[in-house]
């Protein structure tokens, strides 16, 4: 669709001004999770993921793995 590459295009433009981490409200594709929280805080859903839901039944939009998936 054209807006995908009007969009693609302005985020290219945007890249060299990017945060450490993406903004989870704005990401309305699939993407990998880990780019949405810093390492710290992703590492420590990782172990809640892993305790709580080691077998990955609970899944959302951008859904994080337990550790060993």
């Amino acid at each position: 669709m054209a807006i995908d590459a009007h969009a693609a295009r302005a985020k290219a433009a945007l890249e060299p001004c990017r945060a450490t981490h993406n903004y989870l409200n704005f990401e309305e594709r699939s993407t990998n999770p880990a780019t949405l929280f810093d390492p710290q805080a992703y590492a420590r859903l990782r172990q809640v993921k892993t305790m709580v839901d080691p077998e990955d039944m609970i899944r959302a939009n951008h859904s994080i793995p337990p550790r060993g998936v």
